[in-house]
């Protein structure tokens, strides 16, 4: 596995695998172009060229703050990530972009797998958002997760 920079030509590839992943926020693909044509970030792809997920930042407030984001084929959860992918996100977000913090969502009992995906690598649970989306007929709390650039381990 390795990671290039995200592209527009990655996108369809990339929606399809969102629709796949989070079913839960699926978004038209003009809807999702446009959402992604604004991020920058990288592409997941496997030794033979196949694109299996994304990472990309988004909100960025200039020198305090981004968000980041992480959407990976469901077939290669637990089997994509790698620590050096973490090296180069985080020089990434706190060298190129220059921000002090990246913060993270996750859903409660929608997507706990990232929540405990955030806290392995060293993100600190700040606080929970009550009812902040609906997963079909159902509230969901919005778990709010940062990363300070002098606790980055990678």
């Amino acid at each position: 596995m390795r990671l290039e920079i995200l592209e527009t030509k990655h996108l369809p590839t990339l929606h399809k695998i969102h629709m796949k992943a989070e079913r839960f926020f699926s978004t038209d693909y003009e809807g999702f172009c446009r959402t992604m044509g604004a991020r920058q970030g990288f592409v997941v792809v496997t030794a033979t060229g196949e694109v299996v997920g994304c990472i990309s930042f988004s909100s960025l407030t200039p020198g305090v703050d981004v968000v980041i984001h992480c959407t990976v084929d469901p077939d290669y959860h637990g089997r994509w990530a790698r620590k050096s992918f973490y090296k180069t996100v985080f020089d990434y977000a706190f060298g190129t972009l220059g921000v002090e913090r990246v913060s993270a969502y996750a859903f409660d009992g929608i997507n706990d797998r990232v929540a405990q995906f955030l806290l392995n690598i060293g993100f600190k649970h700040e606080g929970t958002i009550r009812k902040a989306t609906k997963n079909g007929d159902e509230f969901c709390d919005g778990l709010i997760f940062g990363l300070l650039k002098e606790e980055r381990r990678w």
